[in-house]
Formats: C-alpha cells, structure tokens, sequence
C-alpha cells in the first residue's frame, strides 16, 4: 500500500447537520410586499426620515419615519 492513501475505516463519513429552516420575513416586509404590482421584484426594504413640504418648512420641517421600498424598477416610499 502506497504511504500516501488513507487507510480504510469502518466508521462512517461525518455528516453535516441539518440547517435550520429560514425565518420568515418581518411583518412590515410582509405588508410591503403585498403592496408591489405582481410584475416588480421585491430587492430591498427599510425605514426613512421623510421631511413634509409645506406651510412654514423652513422654521418646523416636520418629518416622519416612513418605508422605502426598492424593486428591480422602481424606489417607491410609503407613508405611516
């Protein structure tokens, strides 16, 4: 027997254990993706500080905390 093969063994290859199963999606991913036309892909999400245009923005410039969304067409955001 040649020095570099390994020797035969009875013990069994080891085996990976299995993964475990995905966790499923945020609620808000759930509601926003409900949200998309049938034809746009879903890429990404999260949240942003949006600042409202309106009487006196420059002295209160309100903002809210809204969802952006990004599909494979478009960057859509959706208020709270």
């Amino acid at each position: 027997m040649d020095s570099t093969e390994p020797l035969p063994s009875d013990e069994p290859a080891p085996t990976k254990p299995p993964e475990p199963a995905p966790e499923p999606p945020p609620k808000a991913e759930q509601r926003l993706r409900r949200k998309l036309r049938e034809s746009e892909d879903f890429v990404a999400w999260g949240r942003a500080w949006l600042s409202r245009d309106g009487r006196m923005h420059g002295l209160l410039a309100a903002r809210t905390l809204d969802f952006v969304v990004l599909t494979d067409t478009h960057l859509l955001v959706f208020s709270t």
